[in-house]
């Protein structure tokens, strides 16, 4: 979704939410000073950012289900799915922007 000059993994106005879902590159030197510039920019317009990494969403979905239910409310995870073939790898359908 588009916010200003950036395109967010997703977003919600109500509340003024956005998700990220990172890979490897937003730990180099390079992607942490892209992501605080991102970060800065989008809670000046009144977005909290929340950012999970790639690990998380794979191998840690109660957690991050856990983190979401708080945040929005709602009631119980949804159930949860194994990858079909050839959606296992997130990293490789992603641009590390």
């Amino acid at each position: 979704m588009p916010i200003g000059p950036y395109i967010v993994d997703f977003a919600s106005h109500s509340p003024p939410v956005v998700i990220e879902v990172d890979g490897d590159t937003h730990g180099t030197d390079t992607g942490i000073r892209r992501d605080v510039a991102r970060d800065r920019y989008l809670t000046e317009r009144g977005y909290e950012v929340i950012r999970f990494t790639n690990r998380d969403v794979m191998e840690n979905r109660e957690g991050v289900y856990a983190v979401l239910a708080e945040k929005f409310g709602s009631g119980a995870p949804p159930p949860l799915t194994p990858p079909r073939k050839g959606e296992g790898d997130m990293e490789t359908v992603r641009d590390d922007r």
